[in-house]
């Protein structure tokens, strides 16, 4: 009987789950240590209000509250990361079906890949100018996100970004933005209008695949590298055709003669036999 009981306040006390430690059990409060060196300079809290918190400082380790050895995955409804976390992890916060709420502190630095990936229920989000590293499908099949203001400090908008956000209508790409890579705006059939920094130098193909609603590409006057005719993004030596907004009433175009290259998905609302080059 008092080894039972012994073993019942051990439990209590201490339960692990695959290398992570939760202390303190009970239904209301769940704390992990989710630090990199394992030392507790990290800890994510989750309460009976379906909050989970990071708080601490130094770096997360890879985690994933999605999966079966947390058991919060449908619970977690808000996301506070506080400041002097530096990073979110890879796939930290993805498929979190209930998630609306995410408050990222002064401090991060880095949120990794997919890290708020297929959050459907997400609908807005800022990312604070500390901000530097935004890795691959952060956003993923966020189908009802549909304001982000992005860190001003960001240089790359990486693969597949924001690719398959529905929902997605207000968004500034900052100034000392230099790349924008494949995919990243894609089947983001809301947006209506976007602008182009003079800081641009790069943009791959399939950006702004199948925005069926995309009506107007504006670009900074001062940009070196890209020019805008009759609402159609080129290089800036007119030999690259990047993207025709899908919006466009037009049913046919005409390439210019100087044209040598069609971006994949540049005409994704004009079919072949209606694009014609220019004689």
């Amino acid at each position: 009987m008092l080894l039972s009981l012994w073993l019942l306040i051990d439990i209590k006390e201490s339960v692990s789950f695959t290398g992570f430690k939760l202390n303190n059990y009970n239904a209301s409060n769940k704390v992990w240590d989710i630090s990199e060196n394992s030392q507790s300079s990290v800890i994510a809290t989750f309460t009976s209000d379906g909050t989970l918190t990071i708080s601490g400082n130094g770096r997360m380790k890879n985690v994933s509250f999605s999966s079966s050895e947390y058991e919060i995955q449908s619970l977690i409804k808000k996301i506070i990361v506080n400041a002097g976390v530096t990073n979110i992890s890879e796939n930290a916060f993805s498929w979190l079906p209930q998630l609306t709420s995410v408050t990222l502190n002064n401090g991060l630095t880095e949120i990794g890949k997919s890290a708020f990936a297929y959050d459907y229920r997400l609908k807005e989000i800022s990312i604070p100018d500390s901000v530097t590293t935004l890795e691959n499908a952060c956003f993923f099949e966020c189908e009802r996100l549909t304001n982000v203001k992005l860190s001003n400090n960001i240089k790359e908008l990486k693969n597949q970004l924001f690719q398959y956000c529905y929902s997605l209508n207000n968004i500034t790409i900052p100034e000392g933005v230099e790349s924008i890579k494949n995919n990243v705006f894609e089947h983001c059939v809301t947006i209506t209008e976007i602008t182009i920094p003079s800081t641009v130098k790069e943009i791959e193909e399939g950006t702004f695949g199948f925005c069926y609603n995309l009506q107007k590409i504006n670009l900074s006057s001062n940009n070196k590298y890209f020019v805008v005719k009759n609402d159609v993004l080129f290089s800036k030596d007119m030999e690259r055709l990047i993207k025709y907004p899908s919006k466009k009433t037009n049913t046919s175009y005409i390439v210019p003669q100087s044209v040598k290259k069609i971006d994949s998905l540049a005409l994704d609302n004009i079919t072949s036999s209606k694009a014609t080059v220019e004689e």
